[in-house]
Order: C-alpha cells, then structure tokens, then sequence
C-alpha cells in the first residue's frame, strides 16, 4: 500500500546515507567534530522516525478505503498490482474472474470484506504496537501460513465465508509481516550508524576507541542508542571482530533473526542484504576484504 511503499522509499534513501557515512569514516576518518555532529544527527533522525504501528495504521486506512465495491472492482485492482506479496499465492485470471463472480454470491458482499479486512489490520496493527520480538514475529509467520492453506479457487470458495477478502488477505499479508521487519530494521541501522560515528570520533579524539560505550555519553551521544530487536543497548566489539583484522572494533545489532552470534554477520558493501533475517549486523571499522 501507500503508506508502506512511501515509509520504505523513504528508507532506502536514510539506508544510501547511513552506508555512506559509514564508507566514508572508515576510509578517511574526518575531523573528530565532524564525526562527532554527524553521529548526534543520526541519533536525532532516529529518535524522530515516524513509529511503526503509525505507519501501519496509515496503511490499514488505505486498505479499507480501497475495499472494492464490485466483481469488476475487484477484477482492476488486482489489474493494477494488487498482488503486492511475489511469494504469495498468485491466481490464474480465469481464477480471479471465478472467485470475482462466485465469491459475490456466497457472501463477499462490501460490508464482509471491510469487516475482515478491519479485523486482520487490527491483528496486524496490534502486532506493531509491541516490541519487535520472538513472539511477534513467530505470531505473524502463524497467521500467514493460515492464510496460506488454501490454495485452489474451489477450496477458497467452498472453505471460506469471504473468498474476496480471503484472497486479498493472502496477497497482503506477507507484504505486512516484511514490511514492519524492515522497519525496524530501519530503526537498528540509523541508530547502529550514530553510535559507529561517534565511537569513531572518539578514536580521533583519544588516538583509540573506547573501551565502553558509556565513555561516549554525554560527549558524543546523550545516550547509548538500543537495538530495537531486543531492547538491549547495540553490542560493541573493542576487537577480535570475526573476519577481520585483530585490532578491528565493530557496532552490531543481532538483527532478525534474534540472535547474538558474536558479529558475525552480513557485510557491508554491494552483497548487503539487511532485509533477510540471519546473522548480526555489523559496523565494522574497516571494510571486510573483497571475496
């Protein structure tokens, strides 16, 4: 929907600044100031970012507001790429045009489907009021294998009181579950790239990094930033960061995957991939060497 293509366009720029920034300290440093203003910069940004559940509830007055009224309602929207999730179930147009007419007539009146489509949002939304955790991820990966168990035309349409809104709930859905992953995503690597600063400003400074990243409060950061996968502070590595130099130091963020492997994780660089769960996210202070 709108609002979640305009929140991660939105991202993919703040994503090219962070990498950049981070490119740029560790390969020519800068005065010490200058690092040090820009790390309070991104920490302000990050502070700032729209919350999640906002966006979330913009996106689900969007959905409703684009319930179709009609069978060929129905039919151009999904005309008009609809279909947002590319691993979800995707129908044959004589599929469409079955569950379009048939599901009509067993019960996707306009009411029905704003109904159902209200109560996913409000699973959805209610999922992005809490803490991006474990739990909340396990729970929306359940309701997008519910959705996923049926799969044929007849199956839908004999199984289901809403066909219509079945069908479109399975083709967003996924969409929604990514998407608030991305966005906290957004949220580890904004405040992972104020902390990399700072740490960096405060090797200028002193001629070595901290030992902890309490030293950099408040000289350089009002606050030690958290990691939104777990709510601890973001982890630091003096040294030993695995795959590099002994004396590399590296800021991490477990990632979505929830799990602290050490800073091992993806690289920065042209093969980063931060939208898939796995391992840590890492800040290294030089770039990892060319495979």
């Amino acid at each position: 929907g709108v609002p979640v293509v305009n929140a991660l366009l939105g991202r993919a720029l703040l994503l090219d600044s962070c990498e950049a920034a981070w490119l740029f300290a560790c390969r020519y440093g800068g005065p010490g100031d200058v690092l040090r203003h820009a790390a309070s910069d991104y920490l302000a940004c990050a502070d700032a970012l729209e919350p999640v559940v906002e966006i979330m509830r913009a996106e689900g007055q969007f959905a409703l507001n684009s319930v179709p009224s009609t069978p060929d309602a129905f039919l151009a929207q999904f005309d008009s790429d609809l279909v947002l999730d590319p691993t979800a179930w995707q129908p044959s147009r004589t599929t469409l045009r079955l569950l379009a007419r048939f599901g009509w007539l067993v019960g996707s009146t306009q009411s029905r489907i704003a109904r159902d489509t209200r109560a996913l949002l409000q699973h959805l939304v209610a999922a992005a009021e809490q803490p991006y955790s474990v739990a909340v991820a396990a729970d929306l990966e359940a309701l997008a294998q519910r959705l996923a168990a049926r799969r044929s035309a007849i199956g839908v349409l004999l199984r289901t009181w809403d066909p219509v809104g079945y069908l479109m709930s399975c083709n967003s859905v996924g969409t929604w579950q990514s998407s608030l992953g991305s966005l906290v995503t957004l949220r580890a690597q904004v405040r992972a790239t104020a902390l990399f600063l700072a740490v960096k400003a405060y090797e200028r400074k002193h001629g070595a990094p901290p030992e902890r990243l309490e030293q950099l409060v408040p000289d350089y950061l009002p606050h030690v930033p958290a990691d939104p996968f777990d709510g601890q502070p973001l982890r630091y590595l003096r040294r030993g960061v695995p795959g590099l130099l002994a004396e590399t130091w590296a800021i991490y963020s477990i990632g979505r995957d929830f799990a602290d492997d050490g800073g091992i994780g993806h690289r920065l660089g042209a093969d980063r991939r931060y939208d898939d769960p796995g391992p840590d996210l890492v800040w290294p202070s030089c770039p990892y060497p060319a495979p």
